[in-house]
């Protein structure tokens, strides 16, 4: 498995990543239409305009597995709410089902807070659904629940949650 930085070239893959994560990490929680009508083409165009054009500080990596190619990615940026100049966002960390359980993604996590000490962060944060299932790997990955909001997602009403860290000294040695 290697992690690296995101290429305009691997739009499509990411894309297939991200529409196939979020049918299935969302099924039950935001409507069936909603996630039936995500669209690997239109998806790919987002991701070819995110890879083009990032903001600045944001960043995406991939991980891929020589077998098979892209299995996951993550997203980070300075935090868009900017109540702290000294902490990055995750803002999304996405991997294909059969390769969830693998400790890939506690790679790609680890290779986020690296990007961010590169980058002068101290911590971080990301919001995420409360219902989603990945709350315990943020959990496990020391993260600890620290404000509430609702958002429009899916059509829908739903509440979010962010998860801070807010020392990354002890998540470099590694959680995993």
């Amino acid at each position: 498995m290697r992690i690296r930085d995101a290429k305009i070239d691997d739009a499509p893959s990411l894309a297939h990543v991200h529409v196939e994560s979020w049918q299935i990490a969302y099924r039950g929680i935001l409507p069936a239409l909603y996630l039936a009508n995500l669209s690997i083409e239109r998806a790919t165009e987002i991701w070819q305009g995110w890879i083009k054009r990032p903001e600045p500080g944001q960043f995406h990596l991939v991980s891929e597995k020589e077998e098979f190619g892209i299995v996951g990615f993550a997203s980070g940026c300075p935090e868009k709410a900017m109540t702290s100049r000294n902490r990055g966002e995750l803002t999304a960390i996405y991997l294909l089902p059969e390769y969830q359980k693998q400790r890939i993604g506690g790679a790609l996590f680890q290779a986020v807070v690296g990007r961010f000490v590169m980058q002068g962060y101290s911590g971080m944060i990301s919001w995420m659904l409360s219902e989603n299932p990945a709350g315990p790997f943020y959990r496990k990955m020391g993260g600890v629940p620290a404000a509430t909001k609702l958002e429009i997602v899916g059509g829908v009403e739903k509440e979010l949650t962010a998860f801070g860290w807010t020392d990354f000294n002890s998540l470099i040695v590694g959680s995993l």
